[in-house]
């Protein structure tokens, strides 16, 4: 079983950044999902990064790489696991406690 996590950055723009970083941490896929185009527009732009991660240490591992990358960004980002959303603005422990509930109440749910 995996866990998804969805990743909304402020500025889309670093979404190839934290994909990169991300890219070492091992049993983890991280995707950057494409914004729908409108018509008349070309696409190009990122949505969100769609991370999946085994259970377990892999989800620990993936949190703390997320929230050391946006504090080295100074970057605020938005991240959804299930139906739990956390704002992430620097270094904020209680988030990053409440993030780590969510994947673990994800991790639980039997398909």
């Amino acid at each position: 079983m995996s866990v998804e996590i969805k990743v909304y950055l402020t500025d889309g723009g670093d979404i190839s950044s934290l994909h990169a970083w991300l890219e070492d941490v091992p049993q983890v896929v991280a995707t950057p999902v494409p914004s729908p185009s409108r018509p008349g527009e070309q696409g190009g732009a990122w949505d969100f990064l769609s991370v999946l991660c085994g259970t377990g240490g892999a989800v620990t591992v993936t949190l703390n790489a997320l929230t050391a990358w946006i504090e080295s960004k100074t970057t605020q980002a938005k991240v959804k696991i299930g139906e739990v959303e956390v704002e992430l603005r620097g270094p904020d422990p209680e988030a990053l406690a409440r993030l780590m509930e969510a994947a673990s109440k994800a991790a639980e749910i039997k398909p």
